[in-house]
């Protein structure tokens, strides 16, 4: 007698389109760069003017931001003196992926200083606000917009800030 065997090889398995993805985490993680740092650039009301300044944070994995931030405005000039302020602290949120961009809340409090006349007053400094940015395709290059009201308790009224970023994520 003589057996005869069949073999047929199975088809692939093709993952459907929405099935959980099975990639490592490291893989995973590494689509999101946790470490930032940026220039910020706009200009704010109250006659604070002008301003420029930094920040940097880490993203942790459940989207939680933490990191700082160090801004400066020129301000205005009252009689012979010009007053500005510096102003830099804290700052954390959460970060809402919309698409390609990036949405984060946030808050900051820090010490605020008021330069001018020959003399420098120090106050505290918080500020509510929310920043989106776009993460440049194969480059770790971002651009974005920032918005934020500072208050501050060396009194005066809230000035509402806009500011145009860019920066790294790694």
């Amino acid at each position: 007698m003589v057996a005869i065997a069949a073999h047929a090889d199975p088809a692939p398995v093709v993952p459907a389109k929405d099935a959980p993805t099975t990639e490592p985490k490291e893989a995973q993680e590494a689509e999101h760069p946790k470490v930032s740092v940026g220039l910020l650039v706009g200009y704010a009301s109250t006659s604070l003017n002008f301003g420029f300044g930094a920040r940097g944070g880490y993203t942790f994995p459940m989207n939680l931001y933490v990191g700082g931030t160090l801004q400066y405005h020129l301000g205005t000039s009252v009689l012979d003196s010009r007053i500005s302020l510096l102003y830099g602290g804290a700052e954390g949120g959460y970060d809402f992926h919309v698409g390609p961009v990036v949405i984060r809340p946030y808050g900051g409090i820090g010490p605020a200083f008021v330069l001018g006349g020959g003399e420098t007053r120090a106050a505290l400094g918080f500020w509510p606000g929310a920043t989106a940015y776009y993460g440049i395709p194969s480059t770790p290059v971002t651009v974005g917009a920032d918005t934020r009201v500072l208050f501050n308790t060396a009194g005066g009224d809230p000035s509402f800030g806009f500011s145009v970023t860019g920066g790294v994520r790694f």
